[in-house]
Formats: C-alpha cells, structure tokens, sequence
C-alpha cells in the first residue's frame, strides 16, 4: 500500500497511490484514491476508483478532480480512462480518449492542466488515430481537448521524474538533472505560450538533493526584482560555468553564476531580502573576485548583493545547517527568521531557530530541542504574526511538543500543536492557509510507506487547536480538540 500524491479542496483532503481501503463508517471501498473531510477527518469513496496505481491528482474545484497514473479504467473497467480521468458529481469520465503511457505529475495553469510522463502519444474521443506527445500534454478545461506541449524532454526515463511547478505565475517543468540528454533541456524548462522551452542548457550534474521536494538537482527558486534564482546541489550549468549550488537565470543571455557560488555544502533555501538574494543551506564559505579573492566565511547563510557575497549578519555557529527563512514586515521594521540546526547565532545561544530583527540576533525562548539525538527545523511558516515550525524536536520553549509547534512573538512563548496526536517521524514540510477566522496548518511525515497528514486548525475566537491526523495506508482519522 503506498500514496503518491495528495491534494486539497476547500473541503476535503485527497490521497492517491496503490491502495484499497473500507472508508469511515461505511463498507464501501476506496480504491487507489480517497477523500478525507477536514472538518471531521471521515474518509469516503470517490465512487468506484481507477483500477490501477494514481500518481497524481489536480483539484479543478470543489470534488472536481483530474488523476493520471497507471490506470486504464475506472468504476471496475466500465469507464475507459486510459492513464488520466475526471472525477465530477461523483462519477468518472474519460479524458479525450486517453494517453499511451502513464502520467507522473500534473498542476492546473492559466485555463489548463498540464501533466507529464512517459507517454508519446495522445489520442481523442471517439478517435483512435494516435497523435503525437512528446511526454508532456495539457488538457483544455473548456473545450475539453487534449493538446501536445513541446518536446524538452528527452526520454522516457527522463519523463520518469518531471515535476511541474509554477513560480511566480510561470510555470516551469523539473528534472533530474542525471536524467536528460545533454543536448536537451537540462534539468529546467519554462512554458512559453502553449509549448514548453529550454532554459539555456539547464544544470549538468545532480547530486540528489532534495530539501524541498521537488526534484533531486534543483531545492529552492525564487523571484529577486524580477529576475529568476535557482539553488540546490549543483556544480556546472549550461554554458559550462561554475555556478556552484546557485545560478540566475535571463530570459535573453540564460543562466549566470553568481560570483564564484557557494561551497562545501548545497542550497536549501532562498528569499527575497530587500531586493536582494538570501540564501540559506550547508554550505560554509565563498570567495570574491571582486575583493581580491577574500574568503567569506558563511556557515549556512548568506547574501548577494548584486556584485559579491556577504555575511549578512553576524554569522551562525560552526557547521550550521540553514532549511527555511522567513521574512516579516511589521510597521517600518522587518524581522528574518531562520529555521534549521544551529547552537548560536553571533554570540546569542539559540536552540536551531532566531531571529534578525534589524540590529541583532534574538533567540526565540528556548528554542527547539531534542534530549535523546540531534534535532532540527525543516520548514517554517509565518500567518497572523505567528510563526509556525515543523522538523525533528520535542520540546520548545522547554515545552513538551512532538515535532511541530507555534511561536507567538508578542507573548513570547511556543505552544505545540495537537502534541499527543502526531507521530514520532519528523514533519518534512508544512503550510499553513486561512480559512474565515480559522488558520490550517497542515503537514507531512513519512515513514516507510506511511504517509501521515496533518490539519490543525487553530481558531483565534476559542483560542484553541483542532486537529486531524491521518495514517493513509490504515486511514484511522482522529478529530481532536487540543487547548492551548
């Protein structure tokens, strides 16, 4: 049994992957795909499911889905879907008259969904001529078409591990670097108009790092003043310079390094600092050409200004380990959080997370910490002036917790979240999101083929946590009311 891929709704919480399962209350099954209420955490049968393995799944609107995977058919063969569906008014219907391959991944933008994988052809209703696909297609929601969406991917092993992820309101296609012809697209490709086109090159080598999940080379993107950065473990990009875990791209000349980049570690994080780039990871140093080749220490975060790199503040302790930054503007004063493993920030002692507020380092109570091995912050979140964290701990503030946890600063304490409810393995990302009066705080862990799935509600007016946990694969859903 095992889950591939999740998504949400404005009322439900979706799992696709190699399952069948009895639903809450009820002895209908769910096959490869089922749907959780997040009010009540009770689960329930998309009608009759695909018959096979679901990879992905993109949410049109409220029940309205599109699933690809290794499928062929839905409602026990009735409905032909070969590799990708459509799930509305809780029944199944083809799309067009289906692909010749299955599909890995898929995201909705501007009007379409998009999905790759290692298909080559698409075919249409009622029509068995086969046309061309060159691994990745979109699917026209309004005139209910397929169509053929450029031809950067250079095989079907590489169609293997695309992602689609949109940045900005673009909407770029990932690879593994290691998995593309090096006369292709590289490890990058951005859709322009309705076909997909190489970045310049890309990047050449993957070291298989993976910090934010989206594929092994590239950990982190983000939008400086315009302008495209991208980091994670790398040595070379396109044009055969050395970008060294983190490069820019243009539109007109493609990819640039940075300086002489970042050394001895990867990239696993980057924001937007005042117009200008902070990074954070592994890595311990770089060094400037423009300064006569001065080495700057870093341990684990730095800044580009434009022209060279900096230690942007007093620096973290040795061999720091940087995973997530968040940046808060309150009034006319901004505050940089930094999330990871660290036992100082300059010479303020701090348990893995701090705070920049301006002129120095703040320590945030206690911190986050483990008795009995190492722990770490993996992701961090900002809503309402809260600070919410994920990772691998047990106490903060001093404070029993297991693994995720809330930093209130006007009070200056941590409270956890659902503390007896979540599991033992660390959360590895979390994301937080506003509904009415209510926020959702909802995270991932995982443990062998178990994939747990966290929505804590926390609810300023009761001033307390409501939380759903859900184990998959045995789906046991628990809705608990949890105080602060």
């Amino acid at each position: 049994m095992d889950i591939n891929t999740l998504a949400l709704d404005s009322k439900n919480l979706y799992a696709g992957g190699d399952f069948s399962i009895s639903t809450s209350g009820s002895s209908d099954y769910a096959t490869n795909i089922v749907g959780i209420v997040r009010s009540s955490g009770l689960q329930f049968p998309l009608a009759v499911g695909p018959t096979s393995d679901v990879h992905t799944i993109t949410v049109i609107g409220d029940e309205h889905l599109f699933v690809g995977g290794g499928f062929q058919s839905c409602n026990e063969g009735s409905v032909l879907t070969p590799y990708i569906a459509i799930y509305k008014d809780n029944a199944w219907s083809a799309v067009g008259g289906g692909m010749d391959g299955y599909v890995g991944t898929s995201v909705m933008y501007d009007g379409n969904v998009y999905f790759a994988g290692p298909f080559t052809r698409y075919y249409m209703k009622d029509d068995r001529f086969p046309y061309t696909a060159h691994r990745i297609a979109s699917y026209n929601l309004t005139t209910g078409l397929i169509s053929a969406a450029g031809a950067v991917v250079a095989s079907t092993t590489s169609a293997n591990y695309a992602e689609l992820r949109v940045f900005n309101d673009i909407m770029y296609l990932l690879i593994p670097a290691s998995r593309v012809s090096t006369s292709m697209v590289g490890s990058i490709a951005k859709l322009n108009g309705d076909l997909f086109e190489s970045m310049h090159g890309g990047f050449d080598r993957d070291r298989h790092q993976s910090v934010m999940g989206f594929q092994p080379s590239l950990a982190a993107t983000v939008y400086v003043n315009g302008t495209l950065y991208a980091g994670g473990s790398f040595s070379m990009q396109g044009e055969r310079q050395y970008a060294n875990n983190v490069a820019r791209y243009d539109p007109e000349t493609g990819w640039s390094v940075l300086g002489n980049g970042l050394f001895d570690g990867t990239v696993s994080t980057m924001v937007d600092l005042d117009g200008f780039l902070l990074v954070g990871g592994t890595f311990t140093r770089s060094w400037n050409r423009t300064s006569g080749g001065d080495v700057v220490s870093l341990n684990g975060l730095a800044l580009w200004n434009g022209d060279e790199w900096l230690a942007p503040f007093p620096t973290l302790s040795a061999s720091a380990v940087v995973t997530s930054i968040v940046v808060d503007w309150n009034g006319s004063r901004r505050y940089v959080f930094v999330g990871g493993r660290f036992s100082t920030a300059g010479t303020v002692a701090c348990n893995n997370v701090c705070m920049w507020d301006g002129e120095k380092w703040n320590a945030l109570g206690l911190g986050v910490a483990y008795e009995t091995t190492t722990p770490i912050i993996n992701d961090m979140k900002l809503y309402g002036g809260r600070l919410y964290v994920g990772g691998y701990f047990n106490s903060a503030g001093g404070i029993v917790v297991r693994n995720l946890a809330v930093w209130t600063p006007w009070t200056g304490t941590w409270a956890p979240i659902a503390q007896f409810a979540t599991p033992t393995n660390p959360i590895t990302s979390i994301d937080v999101a506003a509904e009415n009066d209510i926020v959702v705080v909802s995270g991932t862990c995982v443990l062998e083929n178990f994939l747990w799935v966290f929505l804590a509600r926390f609810c300023d007016r009761l001033g307390a946590f409501y939380f759903i946990l859900a184990q998959i694969c045995s789906i046991s859903c628990h809705f608990l009311p949890f105080s602060q």
